[in-house]
């Protein structure tokens, strides 16, 4: 979970900012307990992000630069643990060309839809 804000929610779509991440915009669908603007969590599932060599092109959905800081081999898929910024995340992939090792720089590709928002737990 990251925390951000929600900065707006405008027909079906609403408009989420975090530190460190690209401006996104997700269907409202997945977002149903956010009222409007504020503080929410924002939740990638671990198996929607796709990690890639650095150099590797998107042209779908959004990047983030990281660091693998450890990679957890599991049968046919790795959990890479990565540093973002300031955001530790989780990503599951299965093997492909390329085994990720510790320290190596990444990109961290994710779409929008594959995003969901809850609202920030005021306490």
């Amino acid at each position: 979970m990251i925390e951000g804000n929600c900065t707006g929610i405008q027909g079906g779509e609403l408009s989420l900012d975090a530190p460190g991440l690209p401006r996104l915009v997700i269907p409202r669908d997945r977002a149903p307990h956010v009222a409007g603007a504020g503080p929410v969590k924002l939740v990638i599932r671990a198996e929607k992000l796709k990690v890639t060599p650095r150099a590797a092109a998107t042209t779908d959905g959004s990047a983030l630069d990281a660091r693998v800081e450890t990679v957890d081999y599991q049968r046919q898929s790795a959990r890479c643990f990565l540093r973002a910024g300031r955001h530790q995340l989780q990503a599951i992939n299965m093997f492909d060309d390329h085994l990720f090792a510790a320290g190596e720089e990444v990109s961290v590709r994710f779409r929008a839809k594959d995003c969901a928002a809850h609202p920030k737990e005021v306490r």
